[in-house]
């Protein structure tokens, strides 16, 4: 749904923070209502905050699922944040990235 900041956002039911959100990559980020049916833009960024309403991985899972599935339906590449390619072994790096995180957070024993 399109809210705050005028940028789509993926919420769970009953929960205020979304699961991750999608922003214009031209300024300034947002996306016109008015507008949507004739877009133009050089890209979109998806991105989340941690932590957030579920585990990092399983919203990593669905980020980048619904990345695919755009790229899919929009004949769009996906690219990381240096603008590379996205490739399986990108993804693997950040899946780690986030299992850490996630053992970080867990109170100690």
């Amino acid at each position: 749904e399109c809210g705050d900041m005028n940028i789509f956002h993926r919420m769970l039911e009953g929960n205020k923070q979304p699961l991750f959100s999608m922003a214009n990559l031209e300024e300034p980020g947002s996306f016109d209502k008015d507008e949507w049916n004739t877009l133009e833009t050089r890209g979109m960024t998806l991105f989340m905050g941690l932590p957030g309403p579920m585990p990092a991985l399983d919203a990593w899972d669905a980020l980048v699922a619904t990345a695919r599935r755009m790229s899919e339906l929009l004949h769009l590449d996906i690219l990381d944040s240096k603008r590379d390619i996205f490739t399986r072994h990108r993804e693997g790096e950040i899946r780690e990235e986030l299992r850490e995180f996630e053992r970080q957070q867990q109170p100690e024993a």
